[in-house]
């Protein structure tokens, strides 16, 4: 049996794939902690304790410019010390990190304890934490093909197995008859989309069903923008859900971000989609991963483009068979877990 420590994120890109992971590597017979960030949201990270495992918190951080800036050392050595000194008497052997800057001090910690290191990258451009921590790791997990050329140096240890998802999704069949459109933003929401559904709500209502997910912050803004709307049975509107694989079985198409958490589940479930990648997004990656969706035959549109051809995207996606590629896998959980036991 091995005892493994994950260091995820505190957004459900990265907490959503470390649990179908660390489920994984529970069912064969090993013990799996998770460390998180002291900042993060309770809400989000209450799927981890919904599933049974423990949660450890450490300082940690992540890059912003201004005054938080110049904390983030001040916070990434106070994470680093506490990270080696649970890691080094809990007797922690194999270490995964999911991304982010939480990631970082478990990382450091472990390579100079000599511990076992892996990393799992979703995003086809990485962040700057699998970036800086790339040197240390015994292997390198990788959603997209196209993520290769950012590791120049360490080709031998880059595996691309696709992103982790909900199995459930991949059993999902669609009903032909049915239209329903499931709009959701990540983790915060997306103002603009948002937005535009609800502005458009009577034109969308008289044709097609709707599941809205707003995101925490923007549900009172959206709820007013609904007006009359909010009553019609055809809607259903939610401030925030952790699983939100139920959803997909009543959906024909789905607009969202373009993090790689939500483009391989839309690619898992086998529902039409339109993508919008966030415009201001970290290094652009939502950006990489909107070309990837599109090469693969998903719509795409700029924030600044739903104006004008959102309504037009939708009904030509109604009315249209579409056979997309899939990049999800059904067996990426398996094959990750079978290389860090190995």
């Amino acid at each position: 049996m091995h005892k493994i420590a994950i260091f995820t994120g505190g957004t459900l890109g990265h907490i959503k794939p470390s649990l179908e992971i660390a489920q994984e590597l529970r069912k064969r017979g090993n013990e799996v902690d998770f460390f998180v960030n002291k900042s993060a949201d309770e809400e989000k990270i209450s799927i981890i304790r919904k599933n049974n495992f423990n949660i450890i918190k450490i300082q940690s951080g992540y890059f912003r410019m201004g005054f938080n800036a110049l904390l983030l050392p001040f916070r990434l050595i106070s994470g680093f010390l506490d990270s080696f000194n649970i890691l080094r008497n809990r007797n922690y052997d194999k270490i995964i990190g999911m991304g982010s800057y939480a990631s970082l001090p478990g990382v450091l910690a472990a390579r100079l304890l000599g511990k076992n290191i892996y990393l799992c990258e979703q995003n086809v451009s990485p962040g700057r934490a699998n970036r800086l921590l790339s040197r240390f790791a015994d292997m390198i997990f990788l959603g997209f093909e196209e993520s290769r050329k950012y590791f120049p140096k360490y080709l031998s240890k880059l595996r691309v197995y696709g992103n982790p998802v909900d199995k459930k999704l991949f059993q999902i069949k669609k009903n032909g008859t049915r239209k329903k459109l499931l709009i959701f933003g990540g983790t915060n929401g997306a103002k603009d989309i948002n937005e535009f559904i609800a502005i458009n709500a009577d034109k969308l209502l008289k044709n097609i069903g709707i599941v809205h997910i707003t995101g925490k912050l923007d549900f009172d803004r959206i709820n007013k923008l609904y007006g009359k709307n909010i009553r019609n049975k055809r809607l259903k509107l939610i401030s925030y859900s952790d699983d939100i694989t139920m959803f997909y079985n009543d959906a024909n198409i789905v607009i969202c971000r373009t993090g790689a958490g939500s483009l391989f589940e839309v690619f898992a479930s086998g529902c039409k989609a339109i993508f919008v990648p966030h415009p201001n997004s970290l290094d652009d990656h939502q950006i990489e991963n909107a070309e990837i969706a599109r090469k693969l035959g998903y719509s795409v549109l700029k924030s600044r483009e739903l104006k004008e051809r959102l309504l037009e995207e939708i009904v030509l996606l109604l009315n249209k068979e579409i056979n997309f590629k899939k990049l999800a896998r059904k067996d990426s959980t398996k094959r990750i877990t079978d290389e860090i036991l190995r």
